[in-house]
């Protein structure tokens, strides 16, 4: 439960799925952002939510995508997508605008812990990503940055030292390489 919040610039790369999501599994519980290289001028909204408790079985989760038309073209600069997440609405937001709201009231909305990923990925279904474009490969997903507030983490932020919090976050300016994922200590 938190704001988190990125700017990226996709590439633009038919077959490409850009993501930016929180996820968790036992019992599948997703929402994010999803930037399809067939047409980057569109973000895919999604929630899938298996209502659970932990350690549930990883079954049908409710599935709700939303495509909603950006304004500009996500391959050619960096823009914000970020998503707020409270226990009763999911909120997305792109460069500050409100552009989807989810209520618990009307349908599911995740209630568990999750981890947060980024990623660049081929699909190969051409119906969703596109037809893979070779001439457009190798692909790369440029980041500006990742910011995320979260009560949880925010506590185990303050427990880290600084060499800690440096090494958690992979260092400064635009990523280019894989960082590593990082298992956050339990709250006491």
């Amino acid at each position: 439960i938190g704001h988190y919040e990125t700017a990226p610039k996709t590439p633009c790369a038919s077959g490409s799925v850009t993501g930016f999501f929180l996820y968790r599994a036992n019992p599948w519980q997703e929402f994010d952002f999803e930037i399809l290289g067939r047409d980057s001028t569109k973000v895919q909204l999604t929630t899938n939510v298996n209502v659970g408790q932990e350690g549930d079985p990883f079954n049908d989760p409710v599935f709700k995508p939303h495509t909603i038309p950006l304004g500009f073209n996500a391959c050619q600069d960096f823009h914000k997508y970020s998503m707020d997440w409270t226990t009763d609405v999911l909120r997305f937001y792109v460069d500050g605008k409100l552009v989807d709201e989810r209520l618990k009231a009307n349908e599911p909305i995740p209630q568990l812990p999750m981890q947060l990923y980024t990623n660049l990925w081929l699909y190969k279904d051409t119906n969703w990503g596109g037809p893979i474009d070779d001439a457009s490969l190798p692909a790369a997903l440029l980041i500006k940055n990742i910011t995320l507030r979260d009560n949880h983490v925010d506590k185990i932020l303050l427990q880290l030292t600084l060499e800690e919090k440096i090494s958690l976050l992979g260092g400064t300016g635009f990523a280019t390489r894989e960082i590593p994922r990082v298992n956050l200590p339990a709250l006491e």
